[in-house]
């Protein structure tokens, strides 16, 4: 048992195998996150552009905008 206790092979492989885990974890929570901005910009980009248009459109309608509005 004292030999069993004093060898230390294998003892990376184990330790990469308990620091993988939270490792790949970390990389898919920050690519999720990534992925919650770009949906978060492309909806805040069509907001955006449709109330350019609505104004554009109203602009169009009359001359006067405020009075179209």
């Amino acid at each position: 048992m004292r030999r069993l206790g004093h060898d230390n092979r294998g003892s990376i492989a184990t330790i990469f195998a308990l620091v993988a885990i939270p490792l790949v974890a970390l990389a898919g929570l920050g690519t999720e996150v990534g992925m919650w901005y770009t949906t978060k910009r492309q909806a805040q980009n069509a907001a955006d552009a449709s109330a350019i248009a609505g104004a554009m459109t109203l602009l169009a309608a009359s001359g006067d905008a405020t009075a179209a509005a």
